[in-house]
């Protein structure tokens, strides 16, 4: 654009060579805004990170210890289910026999 501006005629050149410069030192100046809120912002949101980091660190030793709950859990009541249904199996048996010598004597 500065090229373009120098080969026009000096009426018109002295004012868009104004602009341009304007131009020019607005967008130092943005890239310099750009950078310093860019390394704010690093900083600014780094710490937030860092606390969830060792948060989901805590949550993963949680769901650890819970998993180990939950499959216990499970396992008595497998366990309770057998015992039931054995104790109900007996039970069925026992009448099926007492009801079975009752009709035959």
């Amino acid at each position: 654009m500065d090229l373009e501006a120098r080969s026009l005629p000096p009426s018109i050149k002295s004012s868009l060579l104004v602009k341009l410069r304007e131009f020019s030192n607005r967008i130092k100046r943005l890239k310099s805004l750009a950078s310093q809120s860019s390394k704010t912002c690093t900083v600014r949101d780094s710490l937030p990170l860092l606390r969830t980091g060792d948060t989901l660190s805590g949550v993963d030793d949680n769901v650890g210890k819970n998993k180990k709950t939950l499959a216990g859990m499970t396992r008595r009541m497998n366990r309770n289910k057998w015992t039931i249904g054995a104790i109900i199996t007996a039970l069925v048996t026992a009448i099926i026999l007492i009801f079975y010598f009752k009709l035959t004597r």
